[in-house]
C-alpha cells in the first residue's frame, strides 16, 4: 500500500482524514472500488476487503510519525479484532520489537482476559519470558485492586508434571532462589494437599551443602508463641529427629532446655514404649523401661 490513510476504526483522537477526505484524496477506499487484483502486494497491489488478500513472497510495512497508533483495528461484533497465523516454518507467529528503550511492548487492556496462551501440541513452552538486560525482572506481576481477593496468580492445570518448577542453574548466585514476603496479617506460605491417601510428605527439602536443611526465626521479641509447631491427629509423633552420627536432638533454653507438660492423668499410661517419659498431674515424672514396666525417676 503506497498511500497512507487510517481506517474508520481508529479512535476519535487520532483521526487526520474523515471518510469523505479519503475518498476526496483517491486513497485506499477508492482504489478498492475501482482495483480488484487477485493479489496485494506490498509495492504494486491494493487491499481489498471482504476477501482473501495473498502477497506471496512480498512484505508490507506500513510506517507512521502519529502521537497515536499506527494501525487500529477495531470490531464491533463478537469476533476476535485480530487473528494471526503461521502454517509453515517455526518464526514467531506475532513479533513485536519497542526499540524506544522505554515503552512498553505490548500493552493489553482488557475487561475479561488480559492474555490467553495455549499450547496444543508440541514440546516447547507454552509461554517464555527472558529478561537479557542488567536489571530488571523478567516478569512483573501487580495485583493492583485492593478490592480483589482473588489471587494474584494462579496456577491450575490437570497434568502429571509439575505445575511450578524454579531453577537456578548458576552456582555462583547467593540470591533466594524464591522469596516470599507478606506485609500484611495473613500466611506467607500455605501448602495443603487434599487428597487423603497421599503418604509422601507434603514438603520436602533437601540439601547437598554444608549448612542448616531449615532454620526458622520468630523475630518479635515481645511473642509469646513458639517458634514452630507441628502437630499430627493421628497416632504418630509429634516431632521425630535422627542423626546418622550424632545426638537426635538438642535444646537450648533461658529458662529450661526442656519441658514436659503434664498430663491430666492420675499415673501413667498401662504401657508403653521403651523410653517414654510421662508425667502425671502430680508432677511425677515416670520412665517406660518396655511394655508395663514404668519406674518413677522423679
Amino acid at each position: 500500500m503506497r498511500e497512507h490513510t487510517e481506517i474508520d476504526s481508529v479512535p476519535d483522537p487520532a483521526r487526520r482524514f474523515g471518510r469523505r477526505a479519503a475518498l476526496a484524496t483517491g486513497g485506499v477506499a477508492a482504489g478498492l472500488a475501482l482495483l480488484r487484483p487477485s493479489q496485494a502486494s506490498a509495492a504494486t497491489g491494493n487491499l481489498q476487503y471482504g476477501t482473501a488478500n495473498d502477497a506471496g513472497a512480498d512484505a508490507t510495512e506500513l510506517t507512521s510519525t502519529t502521537a497515536f497508533f499506527t494501525l487500529s483495528v477495531r470490531n464491533t461484533g463478537i469476533g476476535s479484532s485480530l487473528r494471526c497465523t503461521t502454517t509453515a516454518g517455526n518464526g514467531s507467529t506475532v513479533y513485536v520489537n519497542n526499540g524506544s528503550g522505554g515503552g512498553t511492548g505490548v500493552w493489553i487492556d482488557a475487561e475479561g482476559r488480559g492474555l490467553n496462551v495455549q499450547s496444543f501440541n508440541g514440546a516447547a513452552p507454552a509461554a517464555e519470558v527472558t529478561q537479557q538486560g542488567t536489571t530488571g525482572s523478567a516478569l512483573l506481576v501487580s495485583g493492583a485492586n485492593l478490592l480483589n481477593t482473588d489471587p494474584v496468580v494462579e496456577i491450575s492445570a490437570a497434568g502429571l508434571g509439575s505445575y511450578l518448577y524454579v531453577n537456578n542453574a548458576i552456582p555462583a548466585n547467593t540470591s533466594s532462589v524464591v522469596d516470599v514476603r507478606q506485609a500484611g496479617t495473613g500466611r506467607a506460605l500455605d501448602v495443603l494437599c487434599t487428597n487423603a491417601g497421599a503418604s509422601t510428605p507434603l514438603a520436602y527439602i533437601q540439601t547437598n551443602g554444608t549448612g542448616r536443611v531449615f532454620t526458622a526465626y520468630l523475630n518479635n521479641t515481645g511473642s509469646t508463641q513458639p517458634a514452630a509447631k507441628l502437630q499430627t491427629n493421628g497416632t504418630g509423633v509429634g516431632v521425630e529427629a535422627v542423626s546418622k552420627n550424632g545426638r537426635g536432638g538438642r535444646f537450648a533454653g533461658k529458662l529450661a532446655q526442656l519441658q514436659l507438660a503434664p498430663a491430666n492423668t492420675a499415673t501413667h499410661p498401662t504401657s508403653g514404649s521403651a523410653g517414654d517419659l510421662y508425667v502425671d498431674r502430680s508432677k511425677r515424672l515416670w520412665f517406660c523401661k518396655g511394655g508395663t514396666r514404668w519406674v518413677q525417676i522423679a
